[in-house]
């Protein structure tokens, strides 16, 4: 022996123990099971609702929505803003024009606000000025 208390065995967790061996195996095979059981039930409403649709569709109903392609827009705000200035309008008062064969897809919205506006008149911010403490960088 390699002279180390070897306490596992008596402790009711112990996987060297039969009997949990064994409730383990049968844990697994229980979820396994109930894996199976939710997929089949899953499959049988998809082949349902399908079977369902086609009897629509052949007595003239509508198609089934599961066929039809929904768009979902996440972002209703960013669609509007961009609208607006394909359009002619502004986004946070800055009244921004683009044609439309120039810089499709692409929004010339200046970013970074005040600091935006000062470059292109050519002043540099501060952290871009070079300094005249006589301090070397």
């Amino acid at each position: 022996m390699s002279g180390r208390l070897v306490i596992l065995p008596k402790k009711t967790y112990c996987p060297w123990n039969p009997s949990n061996v064994e409730r383990v195996r049968r844990d697994e095979r229980l979820e396994r099971e109930r894996i199976e059981k939710e997929q089949r039930l899953v499959e049988e409403e998809d082949r349902r609702r399908k079977s369902n649709c086609r009897n629509q569709s052949d007595a003239g109903r509508q198609t089934c929505p599961e066929e039809q392609e929904v768009h979902v827009n996440l972002f209703p705000e960013a669609e509007g803003a961009e609208k607006m200035l394909f359009h002619g309008g502004g986004v946070n008062g800055i009244d921004v024009t683009v044609e439309k064969s120039e810089n499709k897809g692409v929004l010339p919205i200046p970013l970074g606000g005040k600091e935006a506006k000062t470059r292109k008149s050519g002043k540099l911010p501060f952290y871009m000025r070079p300094r005249h403490d006589g301090c070397s960088q």
